[in-house]
């Protein structure tokens, strides 16, 4: 079962890594969104156990916050950086922080410490907002995962048809 997993982790007594402890220390101060973008294995939009990558509803996802909280400052956790870089940073119309050089398990602790957390395919954005336990969850329509998250996680929404519920 989901629930209870901010119960489980704790990140008030999580063992943090000296080398991200200051981000993670900036992430927790800040009015922060995490976005995590996974690619990799995913990213041709042929697995529908995963749902379909969207760009566009990452720049919804990035709107909708930046209006909810003008102090907001964008983290992008991501296996594919360079993309992030190169295809979809141009895109958006806010500055983004790229975190990069970490393994799984910090971008995973980073992300929860987020307030905002908006999550591409995958299932590290739906679990950091479960550890986190308070932050707003984004997701996109058409993932098969959302259901359990939404049962897990009150504090969602779900962009579908061009709006959020």
């Amino acid at each position: 079962s989901l629930n209870g997993l901010h119960d489980v982790f704790n990140l008030d007594v999580a063992v943090v890594p000296t080398r991200i402890e200051k981000l993670m220390n900036n992430i927790r101060e800040e009015h922060s969104c995490g976005i995590h973008i996974r690619r990799g294995d995913l990213s041709n939009n042929d697995n529908p156990y995963y749902g379909v990558f969207s760009e566009e509803f990452l720049l919804k996802a990035i709107d909708f916050v930046k209006t909810k909280d003008e102090n907001v400052k964008f983290y992008v956790f991501s296996d594919d950086v360079g993309w992030v870089k190169t295809c979809f940073e141009s895109k958006c119309s806010v500055p983004l922080c790229i975190v990069e050089g970490n393994t799984g398990s910090e971008d995973l602790i980073l992300l929860a410490n987020c307030r905002y957390i908006v999550a591409s395919q995958g299932t590290a954005g739906r679990l950091a907002a479960l550890i986190n336990g308070e932050s707003l969850l984004l997701m996109n329509d058409g993932d098969p995962h959302n259901k359990r998250y939404l049962e897990a996680h009150k504090n969602c929404l779900v962009f579908s048809n061009g709006s959020w519920s």
